[in-house]
């Protein structure tokens, strides 16, 4: 949803009798190049959007979590001193700020909030569920006078994702979704979470489409492809003689891995010659950003989408289908997936003078040749670069 303030704060006096105190704003992303990188310290470019998760909210002085959404239209609530041993569901994101603030801020008692949260649905692939997790760190911290730096609230987002539910991701969402700025393409390199700002003398217009597939069909794997990346980073480490622990592939450069490509099996290959022709994909995105070259910037988004399915060996079968199909829609530049394409949404950039109307009509009646049921529920968005999270 967008980013309302004013429609927050009127729906949670509608569900709680008073105003909220303050509101949360955490938008979703895309990432136009950096796909599958990050959690191996590699480079991405990216920047929110201007739709995402509200969440007005009231402190409480005691230790109560009161916590209704619109999107599943239900109520629930625990408390910060009693928190369950494992993920429950929807909850699972406001269980999870509690035990990364308390494990930053060594807080034995931590007040609880009264929240209401909008969006959630449309954000398959655009990183709702760190923008949800965001959200949550920034009330809970404000209602406990916790002064949270950007870096800090990016470490909690990541201990909420990869210590309390298991996920192998590295930082990229947090990352861009604290760090965006308006109309600015964000460049972030994952080791340390530095950005860089770059501004563009033209407009790139972006857009996601919804695949229709909400769940996804077939394994992500997700887990096992960072493992098997590890596992190429290893391998590179003793071919040049720099063997050593929790190596990444960010630990080496493309001669390095150019250099022992032959000694690696063959998914390790393919693994590491994603990340170093990505790692390329997003050096030269900045340049063709900076100069304001849409048609080349699309070229790298359809290359990095052709990679994401065979060297990282990404995507389910409409998923995939869709984004080889915008890829051929006249007026489109380039697109790849949004996420890592087993279900939820791509990312388009319209060539210069399309009209966006025209070239989402072509793909759905392309898509719903194929995929007439999944078609029905596909929907076009054009993405505002916006600015990141917020307390209003």
């Amino acid at each position: 949803m967008k980013l309302d303030v004013n429609r927050g704060r009127q729906a949670f006096a509608d569900h709680y009798g008073q105003s909220p105190s303050n509101v949360a704003l955490a938008p979703y992303r895309i990432c136009p190049l950096g796909a599958h990188v990050d959690h191996q310290y590699g480079t991405v470019v990216a920047g929110a959007l201007d739709v995402g998760i509200v969440l007005p909210f009231r402190a409480r002085q005691d230790d109560q979590v009161r916590l209704y959404s619109s999107v599943f239209d239900e109520a629930v609530g625990f408390r910060t001193s009693e928190l369950p041993p494992a993920p429950q569901g929807w909850l699972s994101y406001a269980q999870g700020a509690v035990l990364a603030l308390k494990d930053l801020t060594g807080m034995e008692f931590m007040k609880g909030i009264d929240a209401l949260v909008m969006g959630g649905g449309m954000g398959t692939g655009l990183s709702s569920s760190a923008a949800v997790g965001i959200a949550y760190l920034v009330s809970l911290a404000a209602a406990n006078e916790l002064d949270l730096s950007d870096h800090e609230i990016i470490h909690l987002d990541a201990f909420i994702e990869q210590r309390y539910l298991g996920l192998k991701n590295g930082t990229l969402d947090p990352a861009a979704i604290v760090f965006s700025k308006s109309g600015q393409l964000t460049e972030i390199e994952t080791r340390y979470n530095e950005p860089k700002y770059h501004p563009a003398p033209t407009q790139f217009r972006f857009f996601t489409i919804f695949s229709g597939l909400a769940e996804a069909l077939t394994p992500t794997n997700y887990n096992i492809r960072v493992q098997e990346s590890w596992r190429a980073a290893e391998l590179i480490g003793v071919q040049v003689g720099r063997g050593g622990d929790a190596q990444r592939l960010g630990d080496f450069d493309t001669a390095d891995f150019l250099r022992v490509e032959h000694a690696l099996d063959g998914i390790s290959r393919k693994r590491a010659r994603h990340f170093f022709t990505e790692t390329d994909r997003v050096r030269s995105s900045v340049n063709a950003w900076r100069n304001g070259e849409n048609t080349k910037l699309g070229n790298l988004m359809a290359e990095s989408a052709s990679s994401s399915m065979d060297n990282y060996e990404s995507g389910a079968t409409p998923v995939m289908d869709l984004v080889n199909l915008i890829n051929e829609v006249p007026g489109v530049a380039g697109a790849r997936f949004c996420g890592p394409g087993f279900r939820g949404c791509c990312l388009g950039l319209l060539e210069t003078g399309a009209d966006l109307d025209k070239v989402a009509v072509a793909i759905v009646q392309k898509y719903a040749i194929k995929y007439p049921q999944l078609a029905e529920k596909v929907w076009v968005r054009e993405c505002v670069i916006s600015d990141g999270a917020r307390l209003v």
